[in-house]
């Protein structure tokens, strides 16, 4: 079990549920059917994991790896930043480190993502 992760199993007349705590929506989404978003304690919402993307999602996040040349030099992502930010204008640069970028794609009514 990861140390950010809490599962608790119950079972309550015919119902059966499982509650998993984790900050990883990729693996709840793998793992559920339902989800509950809880803020300051207080559950905020509740239903599948498509209801959920489509009524609060606002767009994409890319994480582009750039391969390392074969000198060995650092890799150029200058270019693959040049690129998002021609074909995405809105996009926002969330993270760079070393070979990888994670740009934020907003949708707006000129650039469907």
């Amino acid at each position: 079990m990861l140390p950010n992760t809490y599962t608790h199993r119950r079972r309550w007349s015919e119902f059966q549920y499982l509650m998993y705590v984790h900050y990883s929506m990729e693996e709840c989404e793998a793992l559920c059917t339902r989800m509950a978003i809880m803020v300051n304690g207080k559950y905020r919402c509740l239903g599948s994991t498509q209801h959920l993307k489509n009524k609060f999602g606002a767009g994409y996040t890319l994480v582009a790896r750039v391969s390392y040349p074969s000198d060995g030099s650092l890799p150029n992502i200058e270019a693959v930043q040049t690129f998002v930010q021609e074909n995405f204008p809105n996009s926002v640069l969330k993270d760079v480190h070393q070979n990888l970028v994670q740009v934020e794609l907003i949708e707006s009514a000129d650039t469907p993502v």
